[in-house]
């Protein structure tokens, strides 16, 4: 995927660091005593024994379905369009191997968004008239203006963490690292697992890529490393080897690299170029078939909350199971990269959530059990609600560390995002 080139304005760094630094609830590596409670599904998303919907049978089609509102961002500029098509994917798969929901077929309402908040609004508002929809998940950027519409309506809602607004509403569920979250997650992991001193920012030349690397500035500070100033990187740039000079890359211990994922390439070939040796740590925006393929991100370590992506020679038995399910039930266009794991992992939650709701499916039973879920799939970040007491939403608190070796990926280690 591309992250979309918008610009939000983002909370005070200092309101957010001061947010996290009081929050609290659970360990660095993610797991906390909730992960004992309430859970019905195993590390692959199978029904276990004690699940009330756990079946060898297929779905029910002559039962109503159960409908999930999904808002895809693909329309204008930006798509996010592998999100939707792993979502589709993960329905299929809940209605041919896990019975639906009780034996009911599960299914997607979509409606697609563009890069302003309008089109996100309009279908929130398509999703909280229709009363057989209980909840709702959105791949777009404009959460905030959606939950404007869903939080009055009662309507849950699964979205990206946009702001850290998103991890504070009663309806609103978070299983993503959120951008400032996968921020944190390499900083952290720069001065705590590489032992970095130093480090240089690159940042995509737009107002909300630059306030979150702001707060990368400041989270480097308390991990007690020094960061060079952050440096943008304009969209339409084919050569980058200026803003690597400007960055000082080449001087500092890492590199941290919060950049869209069209110019991923380009920059790994300026970091060659002028023989950049420095450890690289970027977001997944970067890990797209396109931004690897060739060889240039070779060595990069990439942070997101899906591990998915990984080269299947090396992969676990789990996240194995996690790409055999986008690939027998997705789509010719269905993908492993960018958000596709997000989109799945959230059609997961949702459909133990729709279980645990009981036989009385409304919005207030739907959200009272997204409340408590407790979801261990093993090739997506596990999730685990609520959050800390500060950000009740903050579901994901782990994301995977990749790293590129040539054209694919192989896993490297799961990394915290400190909520305490």
């Amino acid at each position: 995927m591309t992250i979309k080139k918008k610009t939000h304005v983002l909370l005070a760094i200092v309101a957010m660091l001061s947010l996290i630094a009081a929050a609290c609830g659970s360990d660095a590596d993610g797991t906390d005593a909730a992960s004992s409670t309430v859970a019905s599904t195993d590390s692959t998303g199978t029904p276990t024994e004690d699940d009330p919907g756990a079946t060898d049978a297929a779905a029910d089609s002559s039962l109503a379905p159960i409908t999930i509102g999904f808002d895809s961002q693909e329309e204008e500029l930006f798509s996010i369009i592998e999100a939707r098509l792993a979502a589709e994917a993960a329905v299929a798969y809940v209605n041919a191997e896990l019975g639906g929901v009780n034996g009911r077929p599960l299914e997607l309402e979509v409606c697609t968004s563009g890069d302003g908040p309008e089109g996100s609004v309009g279908c929130a508002q398509q999703f909280v008239n229709n009363d057989d929809i209980s909840i709702m998940i959105t791949s777009s950027f404009s959460s905030n203006e959606a939950s404007e519409v869903t939080v009055p309506a009662g309507l849950p809602l699964l979205a990206l963490a946009n702001l850290p607004d998103d991890w504070q509403r009663p309806t609103e569920w978070i299983n993503d690292p959120g951008f400032l979250g996968i921020i944190q997650a390499p900083v952290n992991y720069a001065a705590d697992e590489v032992g970095a001193a130093t480090m240089a920012i690159i940042c995509a030349d737009d107002p909300f890529f630059l306030e979150a690397c702001d707060a990368g500035v400041g989270f480097a500070a308390a991990a007690g490393m020094e960061t060079f100033d952050v440096t943008p990187a304009g969209f339409e740039q084919a050569d980058f080897t200026g803003v690597v000079t400007a960055s000082r890359a080449a001087e500092a211990d890492v590199v941290l690299v919060v950049i869209d994922g069209s110019q991923c390439a380009a920059l790994a070939a300026s970091f060659a170029t002028l023989s950049v040796e420095s450890t690289v740590l970027t977001a997944d925006t970067c890990a797209i078939e396109d931004a690897l393929a060739g060889g240039g991100l070779d060595n990069w370590l990439v942070f997101g909350a899906s591990g998915l992506p990984v080269n299947a020679a090396s992969a676990t038995a789990e996240i194995l199971e996690g790409q055999r399910i986008i690939e027998e039930y997705g789509s010719a266009d269905a993908e492993l990269f960018g958000l596709a794991g997000w989109g799945a992992a959230n059609v997961l939650a949702a459909r133990d959530a729709l279980l645990r709701a009981g036989d009385d499916i409304t919005r207030e039973s739907v959200n009272d059990a997204l409340s408590e879920t407790q979801l261990n799939l093993g090739w997506y970040a596990d999730i685990s609600c609520p959050g800390p007491a500060e950000l009740p939403g903050a579901c994901v608190s782990t994301v995977f560390v990749l790293r590129v070796t040539g054209e694919t990926m192989e896993f490297e280690a799961l990394a915290p995002i400190d909520f305490a």
